[in-house]
């Protein structure tokens, strides 16, 4: 079942440089702060820390900052610890698999890895 969403990635400019990965789907929101950048090329891999959320809005905090990219995404395989996107963005896009590995389920599900996937 392929899911048709919103992504948008923001790049913080902050002593420790990182973007902001949101995927919006439907009335909920899931967000990473990937350090340095997204992955460019097929096999690379970054470590993705997983945002919390406003309470009262329901929105990722910390998502301030200039916007970098933005455009559909679509859900190709979603499970609780794999998720495969392909996003159509201006500056990003193809097949990313963010996965949860078992070291970053031991806290608290806040680390994953985002790699880039060949098309």
């Amino acid at each position: 079942m392929i899911e048709t969403l919103e992504f948008d990635i923001t790049k913080r400019l902050t002593p420790y440089p990182h973007a902001c990965l949101r995927l919006t789907v439907a009335d909920s929101e899931y967000a990473w702060m990937i350090p340095n950048e997204m992955p460019a090329a097929t096999g690379q891999q970054r470590i993705a820390i997983g945002m919390d959320h406003d309470p009262l809005t329901g929105e990722s905090k910390d998502m301030e900052g200039d916007p970098q990219d933005h455009g559909a995404c679509e859900i190709e395989y979603s499970n609780k610890i794999k998720i495969i996107i392909r996003t159509h963005g201006t500056e990003t896009q193809g097949r990313f698999l963010i996965r949860n590995p078992s070291w970053g389920r031991r806290t608290n599900k806040k680390l994953w890895v985002i790699e880039k996937l060949k098309d």
